[in-house]
């Protein structure tokens, strides 16, 4: 491998239930970028990714926030080389439903877990010799900690460090689920964000 080159850009503005304030609203969501670069034995990998996660949601206790949530998000996978030029479309779609639990640690950093579950759409594209495309809609569950620092008037930085989720999918074209997967990614994730309580 000659080259391993990845370059990752979280823009984050992420609202979550961290040092909750019971009877407030709260409202945010973050935007996510990927790309990442990679060759290897004279083929070329690039992969591209956006996600945009709007939510709303309700303090009704010191520790617990709950609300809704969604994500709407694209993705570009391309394999090149002197004899193959693969590409792989994804768009995807999930609402759902997210309980969060905060709790001060000390001072000013707090700890929160927040889990979410809801259906998800995932629209595939792939290019071998000629295009092919298929529509998978499914189920998620996911478990995300994080660490919380408190700033000043309700502000504050969101750290998320992965988590844990399943997913199931179902082909709609033939009907079958095509897809069970548990996806464990505590440790490998790093996400910064940006929280207010209103």
């Amino acid at each position: 491998m000659k080259i391993k080159k990845i370059l990752m850009i979280l823009v984050l503005i992420n609202f979550c239930a961290v040092n909750a304030q019971k009877g407030t609203v709260l409202i945010g969501g973050f935007v996510s970028l990927r790309s990442t670069e990679n060759t290897s034995n004279g083929i070329n990998q690039k992969f591209n990714s956006f996600e945009l996660t709007p939510k709303v949601g309700y303090q009704f206790s010191t520790y617990w926030t709950a609300g809704i949530e969604t994500t709407i998000g694209n993705s570009r996978s391309q394999s090149t080389s002197t004899e193959i030029n693969n590409e792989i479309k994804t768009n995807v779609f999930n609402i759902g439903g997210f309980l969060a639990y905060s709790k001060q640690l000390t001072g000013i950093f707090y700890g929160f877990a927040k889990i979410t579950s809801g259906l998800q759409t995932e629209k595939l594209s792939q290019k071998v010799i000629t295009y092919t495309s298929s529509q998978f809609n499914g189920f998620y569950i996911a478990l995300e900690p994080g660490i919380y620092i408190d700033l000043k008037k309700g502000f504050g930085l969101d750290f998320f460090f992965g988590g844990l989720r399943y997913n199931t999918f179902k082909n709609q074209q033939t009907d079958i689920t095509s897809k069970k997967e548990l996806d464990f990614t505590f440790g490998k994730v790093l996400k910064i964000g940006i929280s207010k309580n209103l």
